[in-house]
């Protein structure tokens, strides 16, 4: 009985934190949050709709999963600001470690137009590129 009691309490704790905020990145490279846009009103067409407006403007978005408290380490926030500045790419963090629904459809359409534009493995490898730069210099 008390592992169905923390396995509930555990389920409303991810409900509240999946309410969040999401984490954006300007072009100094200071880092902002705002309130999650209204996922649940997107349906996926309105998502590839919005993905191929942006795309077609030389625009695109990595969108990708959060954590619990949204944190960012030193090494991800300078990849997300390389990213925008040397390829118009801007990033964003779902506030959920677990993203369902409409934002599973939100990040696949996003996510499918930087990748078409630049490559399946594209974001991968400047990471690793990027955090040995950087830990090369630390």
């Amino acid at each position: 009985m008390k592992y169905l009691t923390i396995l509930c309490l555990l389920c409303t704790a991810l409900s509240f934190a999946q309410n969040g905020t999401t984490i954006k990145i300007s072009r100094d490279g200071t880092a902002t949050s705002e309130l999650p846009r209204p996922l649940k009103s997107l349906d996926c067409n309105q998502s590839k709709i919005e993905a191929s407006k942006l795309a077609a403007s030389g625009q695109y978005v990595y969108v990708t999963a959060g954590n619990l408290d949204n944190s960012r380490t030193e090494t991800e926030l300078l990849i997300e600001k390389y990213l925008w500045e040397k390829h118009a790419i801007k990033t964003e963090v779902l506030s959920t470690c677990i993203p369902m629904g409409a934002e599973v459809c939100y990040m696949k359409a996003m996510n499918s137009k930087w990748k078409a534009r630049f490559g399946e493995d594209f974001i991968y490898n400047k990471q690793i590129e990027l955090k040995a730069e950087f830990e090369k210099h630390s």
